[in-house]
């Protein structure tokens, strides 16, 4: 799931996610039907529009600041992402430490470093 990744088909995945989630809670009764129709507004809200992968994967952190239910759907989704971010970011330093490029070697480290404290 990294920048290659269709924007469209995350969005779906996880407002799917998000709806699976809430019938579960309202059908167990751990969650009321007031705050499954703040959940659902807040998504739709959040995440109607047409957005870049990169835009994208800095609103959905986010999702779960007021609502800590989605987490259970943001966190794995987050994790992923980063997981793949940092292989490929390794992948790139690997490959320029391997060419003695060390001023791009150090780029490529602030700019990952300041990507993922951007994620949060």
């Amino acid at each position: 799931m990294t920048d290659q990744t269709n924007p469209e088909e995350l969005k779906s995945e996880i407002q799917s996610q998000v709806v699976d989630l809430i019938t579960k809670k309202l059908e167990s009764g751990q969650m009321t039907t007031e705050r499954a129709k703040e959940i659902a507004k807040l998504i739709l809200d959040k995440l109607s529009g047409e957005y870049t992968f990169e835009e994208l994967i800095k609103i959905i952190p986010k999702l779960d600041d007021h609502f800590e239910e989605l987490g259970q759907v943001i966190v794995p989704v987050m994790v992923d992402y980063e997981k793949r971010f940092r292989e490929e970011v390794n992948i790139k330093i690997d490959n320029h430490l391997q060419q003695k490029n060390f001023d791009e070697v150090l780029r490529l480290a602030k700019d990952a470093i300041t990507t993922e404290s951007q994620l949060t």
